[in-house]
């Protein structure tokens, strides 16, 4: 009787957690960046009660039994988000961006390290590139236009006032219907 009531109170114990897992999801449908969880369930050891027996011998007349199990109830095994891309819209801030595929933004919070898919971002008054939450955003600096993945991370910073002169673009290449054709510009004149 005691081993029924433990199995009882492990499934109600599993399904507030899980019941807790659907009200976050619901509370944070509207967070930017927020993934939903899903709740995985595991059995909990069960015993044996009878074996197994082989199927009759001589003949084909029937099947053998499978063992008899009863279980000790369940546990949460984890809780794992979906990690999928969401649907990508316009938002009309320049510093926004969004990640097309499997990766995250990596940025330096309250001395550790964090990662977040929410695009939203602003530069702070230091220049600063930073999070919603106010984390810096980390990643190689560009030096003369050139990024060197060798380098150690840091803070990205956006130098404002300052300007990069713009360089004429002078080759692209295109594929049409799986033929890249080059076209090359030609100067104009004024």
């Amino acid at each position: 009787m005691d081993q029924a009531l433990l199995a009882a109170v492990s499934g109600i114990d599993a399904t507030q957690t899980y019941l807790d897992t659907i009200g976050n999801n619901i509370a944070n449908v509207n967070t930017d960046g927020y993934k939903q969880q899903d709740v995985d369930f595991v059995d909990l050891l069960s015993e044996q009660i009878a074996g197994a027996t082989a199927p009759p011998s001589g003949g084909n007349t029937g099947s053998g039994v499978d063992p008899l199990a009863v279980g000790a109830g369940v546990r949460v095994g984890g809780i794992s988000s979906e990690l999928s891309e969401g649907v990508l819209q316009q938002t009309g801030q320049s510093n926004d961006v969004a990640i097309s595929g499997s990766g995250f933004l990596v940025a330096q919070q309250g001395g550790e390290q964090v990662f977040t898919r929410n695009g939203q971002l602003s530069v702070d008054a230091n220049g600063n590139l930073d999070t919603a939450t106010g984390g810096l955003v980390q990643g190689w600096q560009a030096v003369n236009g050139q990024i060197d993945t060798n380098a150690p991370i840091g803070a990205i910073t956006i130098p404002t006032g300052q300007v990069i002169p713009a360089k004429a673009t002078t080759e692209i290449t295109a594929s049409l219907g799986g033929r890249p054709p080059k076209l090359k510009s030609t100067k104009a004149t004024q």
